[in-house]
Formats: C-alpha cells, structure tokens, sequence
C-alpha cells in the first residue's frame, strides 16, 4: 500500500507531518525503540528530513525525584557522542548547564511515583536533518508537573555521528540507574516531508 502523499503513483502535495508509529504501554517496561521498515512504506525513515517525537508519562521510582527521559539513536550508547545544554525553570529558580561526554540525550526531566501517581511529564524532541551525512542536532522542549514546583525546559544536543538516524530509543534513568518507564506512558514517532511539488 502506498504512503498517502502517493496518489495513483503521483506525489501530492499532503500533510506535512506524516504518523510513523505510536504506542501506549500497558505495563512498566525498561524502554521503547521505534526502528525504520527501510521498505519505502510510511515508516521507512530514509523518506524524511526530520522526526519528531512526542513523549507523555511519568517513571516507576519511588525512591526520590530527579528522573530523566533518556534517547539515544541507532543503538548507540556510549562513546561521548551526545554532547548536551540545558536550560530549564521551575518558576522560582532558572538553571543552566553542559555535559560535554554524555553517552545519550537527557532530553527531559522525568516525573517519578515521589512526584505524585497522576503527575505526568510531555516533551517534544525534534531529530533534525536525520538522513544527512554530518553530525545530527536534537532539540527539546519539555515540562512536569510537581503541584506548584513543576518545571519547564529546553535541551539542546549534538549526535556525534554522520550515519543516517535508522532508530530511536527512549529510557528512564536516575543517576546512573536505568528505570521502568510507567503503564499509561504515551510516545508518538512524525517523519517530517520534504515539499513535494512546486
């Protein structure tokens, strides 16, 4: 079956956010990857310039605050190739920093169970330029919800490698511990077109 921007074998000029995939756990799991189909099918990533990835949910830690919502591309985990910015706020305090050996993106600060059961965190990441041969950018948005010491966020990243992005992988950690991320936990996978006729 052909992409919908294929029309009787013809481009058309279609949305210009195409749905990749979605899922919504029904239980706590250590991690959800979206993998590129590289069959040139909607979810083949080779056809985008950029993915965006939209993220809902909270951590399995009862243990404290200070969570993150961790990516990493192409199975790639190690080896400083994610050096990062953040900046971020929580309404009484504004913070900045760097981390120029990260071994992922810390693209969020992540509610946990010590936050509250029904606080839920959102970001927004954007995978820039995914298909080029130069180093990726990644940036994201994001916010939590504390009662009345939430936080809000902007993460800036370099992806250290000139391979095409074929995977993306989404973690929870504390410290260096890995997590569970939480059941009800949402994330949603966009390609982004490039323009398709004059």
């Amino acid at each position: 079956m052909d992409p919908a921007y294929i029309v009787d074998g013809v481009l058309t000029d279609g949305e210009a956010w195409v749905g990749i995939a979605t899922t919504t756990l029904g239980s706590a799991t250590t991690s959800v990857t979206f993998t590129s189909t590289d069959d040139g099918q909607v979810g083949d990533f080779s056809q985008y310039i950029d993915l965006v990835l939209i993220c809902y949910g909270q951590s399995k830690w009862t243990g404290g605050t200070g969570c993150t919502l961790r990516v990493h591309m192409n199975g790639v985990e190690t080896g400083d190739k994610y050096p990062t910015q953040y900046l971020s706020g929580n309404g009484s305090t504004a913070t900045a920093s760097a981390d120029a050996t990260a071994d992922w993106f810390d693209a969020a600060e992540w509610p946990s169970d010590t936050d509250g059961a029904t606080k839920r965190g959102s970001a927004v990441v954007h995978f820039f330029d995914i298909n080029s041969g130069k180093y990726k950018s990644m940036l994201s948005q994001y916010a939590g919800d504390r009662d009345g010491s939430g936080y809000v966020g902007l993460n800036a990243c370099t992806y250290k490698d000139q391979a095409a992005i074929t995977s993306v992988t989404i973690k929870i950690r504390r410290g260096a511990a890995g997590l569970n991320i939480a059941d009800g936990s949402t994330f949603s996978l966009f390609g982004i077109l490039p323009r398709m006729v004059a």
